[in-house]
């Protein structure tokens, strides 16, 4: 691990790199030399950490050409809105350590994500959720840059590739389930029992579950 963070730290941005970047962005404002921090991740997350390594050199192969510069990756256990968090100047990657215990299996599609972010920003062009970043998005079969829920009217829901794992809730009253990606960060009370007059019954959650072919 000590390894790739003395790699991140150590590189600096080729001569051909900033001349590409600035031919796309006059400002560019480079990179910056990354902080003095080889401090150690805690224990467990070692082996997390060392796959989301392997991931993300496997996704700079497949789909980035090796553009993306060396970068520190890190377990983040404030991290709450979002999945992934990447620091572009710097060159850190934040992961939703929440998310990665309750859904191991989207790590790599968060990696992608952030990655399209630090891709974008390398060569110069803006590095928001641009049209560049849907297309590069579409290569994984992602039809929308935001994470959302089924049903949300922001937009269409950003899957997640192989994932078939859901957490259950039951409603006490109707007993209807309901299977999501994600445990709810709040409170839920079921909405057919809402909208039926039936009653405000408080979902329970049942636990983890994979998720049934039709």
């Amino acid at each position: 691990m000590l390894e790739r963070w003395r790699a991140w730290r150590a590189w600096t941005p080729p001569d051909e790199l900033v001349a590409g970047a600035r031919r796309n962005h006059r400002a560019w404002p480079g990179f910056p030399p990354a902080p003095l921090d080889l401090s150690l991740p805690p224990a467990n997350w070692a082996a997390v950490l060392a796959g989301a390594y392997e991931e993300f050199d496997q996704l700079d192969r497949e789909h980035f050409g090796g553009v993306c510069p060396p970068t520190r990756i890190d377990i983040n256990p404030y991290l709450r809105q979002s999945a992934g968090l990447i620091h572009l100047a710097t060159r850190r990657l934040d992961l939703n350590a929440w998310r990665l215990a309750q859904l191991p299996e989207t790590r790599i599609e968060t990696l992608f994500h952030e990655m399209i972010h630090l891709w974008l920003y390398t060569q110069g062009f803006a590095c928001g959720h641009t049209p560049r970043f849907k297309q590069k998005m579409a290569e994984r079969g992602h039809l929308s840059v935001r994470y959302g829920v089924e049903g949300d009217p922001k937009g269409p829901l950003h899957d997640y590739p192989g994932s078939d794992r859901r957490v259950v809730y039951r409603c006490p009253g109707c007993q209807t389930l309901y299977p999501r990606r994600r445990r709810y960060s709040r409170p839920m009370l079921c909405g057919k029992c809402l909208a039926e007059g039936a009653g405000r019954h408080r979902l329970e959650c049942l636990g983890v579950a994979r998720a049934v072919a039709p």
